[in-house]
């Protein structure tokens, strides 16, 4: 009797040893991977709710002055978000921009959207773009001009998108809203922060560029060594581009902070502690680019367009861990629920955005010293020129190239500017923007 009631006890102690390590092990063990992970990306979605005002010369001119379709951005983002539905990717990665200007009502409006998706069984990982964080220019709009409202600090942003990436992360950034989110077994996403939004930065007007200070680099290259001695593969993401999308981009004539500051030094760290893709956005354009330092140092730049730019594209990614391969598709929104008459939403949104482009470049020239004759000459193709990047894989017009040579030989040093930055803009950089295979163990591409 003895011996049995030792018997039992032990029984019983050992099923509470095994019920102790079996809730220990399930409770920090990560998701085991899939054969396939199936990602989509979109960025620069800057939604705006139109009760805050789509009237006025005030809101009128911030068009010309932004070009963006930032009147329909809410039906584009309620379209956006049925088309994920329908896709249901195990992964949705938001490269930052989420608001038109930082404002919390807009903010809130994001996050109901992002929690439809997520609910439908995805996992939604978020990252702050340079209009998000404490923007002085959050405002509303009416007939008798413009009103500061409520925008969001960093502490907020991380509050209000605590279930897309911040709530689950693994590792965070003191210094930064950057952090490590761990989706699956052995894969690790790299959400990175590049934004100034310091009072300082961000005293009057937001500050455009992007630059990881030092202790978040620091920070950055601490997770990159971890996850290279576990064998562990780094998706990075952040606002930004690490790569120029055309030749002479960070030259940036016009101040609009492309590239991530001294961006060659930290894609070639990225690079070398083993990240081998970074998915951005910012310049509102389809462009993937590749920097090769060595065999096994390479980098891809996937910038991922802006749903409230034509083409509104977003993309479609999947990923196989066994061969570490991505195929990247590109697909385009194509319609929404909002009154544009008699013209598709295609057509409608690219005339409005060429357009305000049309404004903009002419005034920018004008005002930039240029001749009225210049301008005229000029803007016309700069229009073609943003279309074709924002679209991706660029084909020069050919009646264009004979134009931009003339005006690289000019001897004017505006016109060889404009030449050159045309002659850019026109001539994609390898590998393909929109269509395309990755391989992320060599750095090839098909």
């Amino acid at each position: 009797m003895y011996f049995s009631k030792k018997l039992i006890i032990l029984g019983l102690l050992l099923v509470l040893l095994l019920g102790f390590y079996s809730c220990k092990d399930n409770s920090s063990s990560p998701t085991p991977t899939p054969n396939t992970i199936k990602i989509a990306v979109i960025s620069d979605i800057h939604v705006y709710d139109p009760t805050l005002g789509v009237t006025g010369d005030a809101f009128n001119n911030y068009l010309v002055s932004e070009c963006k379709l930032i009147p329909m951005s809410n039906a584009i983002m309620e379209s956006v978000t049925n088309s994920l539905i329908a896709e249901k990717p195990d992964i949705l990665l938001v490269t930052g921009d989420l608001t038109k200007d930082g404002e919390l009502v807009d903010h809130q409006l994001v996050a109901s959207y992002l929690q439809k998706i997520k609910n439908n069984g995805t996992k939604v990982v978020v990252i702050p773009g340079n209009h998000d964080i404490n923007n002085p220019q959050s405002y509303s709009f009416s007939a008798s001009g413009i009103k500061k409202i409520a925008n969001i600090q960093a502490s907020d942003f991380k509050t209000i998108y605590s279930n897309f990436g911040f709530g689950e992360a693994i590792a965070q950034d003191p210094n930064s809203l950057s952090y490590v989110f761990q989706p699956y077994k052995g894969i690790w996403i790299l959400a990175m922060d590049d934004c100034k939004y310091s009072p300082t930065d961000n005293a009057t007007e937001e500050t455009v560029s992007g630059k990881f200070n030092d202790n978040t680099l620091a920070w950055i290259n601490t997770q990159l060594q971890s996850a290279k001695s576990q064998n562990i593969v780094v998706i990075g993401m952040v606002h930004h581009g690490l790569l120029e999308h055309f030749t002479g981009e960070s030259a940036d004539p016009f101040e609009l902070g492309y590239v991530t500051d001294n961006y060659q030094t930290v894609s070639k760290d990225f690079a070398d502690a083993g990240m081998r893709i970074c998915f951005t956005g910012h310049f509102h354009a389809n462009d993937i680019s590749l920097v090769k330092n060595s065999a096994t140092s390479f980098l891809f730049d996937v910038e991922t367009g802006s749903t409230v730019t034509p083409t509104c594209p977003y993309r479609i990614i999947t990923y196989t861990p066994s061969t570490n391969q991505m195929v990247i598709t590109t697909k385009h929104i194509t319609s929404i629920i909002y009154p544009l008459g008699s013209k598709t939403f295609t057509d409608s949104s690219t005339t409005f955005i060429r357009n305000l482009l049309y404004q903009n470049m002419y005034g920018t020239l004008i005002a930039g010293g240029a001749t009225q004759s210049q301008a005229q000459l000029v803007a016309p193709m700069g229009v073609d020129a943003y279309m074709a990047h924002y679209a991706g894989d660029e084909v020069m017009p050919a009646q264009y190239a004979p134009i931009i040579t003339q005006m690289i030989a000019s001897g004017d040093p505006m016109t060889i500017q404009l030449g050159q930055l045309l002659g850019s803009m026109f001539t994609d950089l390898n590998p393909p923007d929109n269509n395309v295979t990755l391989n992320l163990n060599d750095g090839t591409y098909k």
